[in-house]
């Protein structure tokens, strides 16, 4: 028999470590004096605690050491398990410190901000609803395609669309929900409704008075800009310019994407306030 200090020094665990395991039932002593309260441990508890000794050296976490000192043929595929699923947090957290990197380097860098007068300007567009909760790519997909279905229907109606087009986000009346309104610049606007919706959203048009606009250009990954995907939830840079300019108390920004010959340009709009 060991005693709980022999144990240790034999294991590679810490007396402490030992108290607690024997403590939560992971690795209990062998035998335990009544009298003294002093902990033995067996020679037969030598395998069971060396491993245990290797996998939280690994970062094993207890109840993954559980299984596997429960099911010893099985350690191997729970090694094997544990490691790829590691590589893969650790995959994500580059990509994570990448993005961050990214975005406050677009920080220091400060997007300009251009401002414009504009005329009144006729819009068609398609409202949805999106739960905040429950992300769905596939939905997303689906409403672009519908989008550009709804596009050449604007085009064939005679509304002759200006060639960009813009997307603003709205607060619901649920907080786990918000609203984007795709919107469809047009010269003029449409005697009936246009019917080519997707599934769940609703036709809307209207028309946005003549005024002064902020934008900010958003510099896309591989031209410059940071690689900013759903990883991190802070404001892109152009987004933040246009917040320190004084941009958004007046109505919510929008997101105007213009085709080029060169692939596709993205600002960020908002209304100037008066005198800018």
């Amino acid at each position: 028999m060991y005693t709980i200090g022999q144990f240790a020094q034999l294991t590679g665990l810490t007396v402490k470590a030992l108290r607690h395991y024997g403590a939560t039932g992971l690795l209990a002593p062998d035998h335990v004096d009544e009298f003294s309260g002093y902990r033995f441990y067996a020679p037969g508890q030598v395998r069971d605690a060396a491993t245990l000794s290797l996998l939280r050296t690994m970062e094993v976490p207890l109840p993954l050491v559980r299984v596997a000192l429960a099911s010893p043929d099985r350690l191997a595929e729970i090694v094997d398990a544990f490691e790829e699923d590691r590589r893969a947090r650790r995959a994500l957290e580059d990509r994570i410190a990448a993005e961050v990197r990214g975005v406050l380097d677009g920080y220091d860098r400060r997007t300009e901000v251009v401002y414009r007068d504009v005329p009144e300007q006729p819009w068609v567009g398609l409202r949805s609803v999106v739960d905040i909760a429950e992300p769905d790519d596939e939905g997303v997909e689906a409403f672009n395609e519908s989008f550009n279905a709804f596009f050449r229907e604007a085009y064939e109606s005679g509304l002759a669309p200006l060639g960009h087009w813009w997307l603003e986000f709205q607060q619901a009346e649920s907080e786990t929900e918000y609203v984007t309104l795709s919107g469809i610049p047009v010269a003029t606007l449409p005697d009936a409704p246009l019917t080519r919706l997707p599934e769940g959203a609703s036709y809307a048009q209207g028309v946005d008075p003549a005024r002064r606009l902020a934008a900010a250009e958003v510099q896309l990954a591989g031209e410059g800009g940071p690689d900013m995907t759903a990883l991190t939830s802070a404001p892109h840079p152009a987004v933040l310019a246009l917040i320190e300019a004084g941009i958004g108390d007046d109505g919510p920004l929008r997101q105007v994407y213009t085709p080029t010959n060169e692939g596709m340009r993205l600002e960020v709009v908002g209304v100037a306030p008066d005198g800018r």
